[in-house]
């Protein structure tokens, strides 16, 4: 019997442009904390003193709209089932 990953049970059967173009979103919201969390981590290494408030305050925005993203798209497969 082959194990089936729990990728494979996430992937969509139906096409639907509104879901792929929500899932871009989801995506595009996750380079951009991974992206913004780098930057932090940097910043805290460097040598010269900076405020890190303003890089906090931007990484904070990119996760609230990762959520944003992640609820569009579970409300959208919820309400269309694709």
């Amino acid at each position: 019997m082959i194990a089936t990953s729990r990728m494979d049970t996430m992937l969509p059967s139906v096409d639907c442009s509104e879901r792929d173009r929500l899932q871009s979103e989801v995506v595009r919201s996750l380079q951009d904390v991974v992206e913004f969390s780098e930057i932090l981590l940097n910043a805290i290494h460097i040598e010269q003193p900076i405020s890190l408030d303003p890089l906090d305050r931007d990484l904070q925005k990119a996760i609230a709209a990762k959520e944003r993203a992640f609820e569009a798209l579970s409300r959208h497969r919820e309400e269309h089932g694709c």
